[in-house]
């Protein structure tokens, strides 16, 4: 994997301490490059990022509809939530409105993201189930897809399961790539996940920001409508769309992916920093966005030691 260039610098004290790397790339309304660092053609796994993708057989196949699922249920079938109450809530009621249940879903299960929500499971002696996992809310989507659709249920998640191959298709039109072209591999929760160039993820994320198409607008503003259930309490993407008064709309994927843009303008980003670390995504995001005039105020990174006294930051590198 090509490094990139520096995206981000972990400072102690007045010098700086670690480094990351990566790409990153914005574009306007007609997929043109407005701002790019690193190579804006290396091919990423897309990871989480995609969900926004992910979700649109759920509403242009009518099942959103027919279930009436309200827009709670919409946004966390594109989360990668925290597993708090409000999160399994909403993912609970996408089950039972599509007429399925817990047992159906195949994400997996891992402990929450929230720790007082981890906490209290240990202490009731609990293990997490597959609600609490980060993808339920996808995968309940998924789901009721292909439970209106008529489609198998149990092999939702194969790659040539024809649920996958429409999001394959949606994904490459959005991102202006043969569908031939996207590589794929499996997810953390077991879906497909697409790789691509990173400005071809820009570039869908543009089209959601900027598209006159009713499905791609309702999208966005779900998202910045309900930006805790699309990550949830301290986490990046949540701060962002609070920050962002309504414009700015973001997603984060494993291994330090980022893609988003900017309602109305047809703006769209994506970042991927190249060793995993996602402390970057928060500094160079937020110049980012100054960069093409959008700018949004996230909270500092600030490094604490064990003492909970400040002794550093995280801070954009360019």
């Amino acid at each position: 994997m090509n490094p990139g260039a520096p995206l981000a610098v972990q400072w102690r004290g007045d010098e700086p301490e670690s480094v990351h790397h990566g790409h990153l790339v914005a574009v306007d309304a007609t997929g043109q490059v407005l701002f790019a660092l690193g190579e804006p053609t290396e091919r990423i796994y897309a990871r989480s990022a995609v969900k926004p993708v992910q979700v649109l057989p759920l509403l242009l196949s009518g099942a959103a509809e027919a279930y009436g699922l309200p827009d709670a249920c919409l946004a966390v079938a594109m989360a990668s939530h925290s597993g708090e109450e409000a999160h399994r809530a909403a993912v609970r009621a996408l089950l039972e409105l599509a007429g399925l249940d817990e047992g159906q879903l195949q994400c997996g299960t891992h402990a929450p993201y929230h720790e007082p929500t981890a906490t209290a499971l240990l202490l009731r002696g609990e293990a997490p189930t597959p609600l609490y996992c980060n993808c339920s809310g996808k995968h309940a989507g998924m789901l009721a897809v292909c439970r209106h659709q008529g489609w198998d249920l149990a092999g939702y998640r194969d790659a040539d399961h024809p649920l996958q191959c429409w999001i394959r298709e949606l994904l490459a039109g959005l991102a202006e790539v043969p569908v031939a072209d996207l590589g794929h591999a499996i997810d953390g929760c077991g879906v497909p996940v697409w790789r691509l160039p990173l400005i071809g993820l820009a570039r869908a994320f543009s089209r959601l920001a900027g598209s006159a198409d009713p499905v791609h607008q309702r999208v966005a503003k779900l998202m910045t409508e309900h930006p805790h259930l699309i990550a949830g309490t301290g986490r990046l993407d949540t701060d962002l769309m609070r920050a962002g008064g309504g414009r700015v709309f973001g997603k984060i994927g494993g291994e330090a992916v980022h893609a988003g843009g900017v309602r109305g303008t047809g703006i769209g980003w994506a970042i991927k920093v190249t060793d995993g670390n996602k402390r970057a995504l928060g500094p160079a995001l937020a110049r980012l966005l100054e960069m093409v005039g959008h700018p949004v105020d996230l909270p500092t990174a600030v490094v604490y030691n064990n003492r909970r006294e400040a002794v550093g930051r995280v801070a954009a590198a360019f």
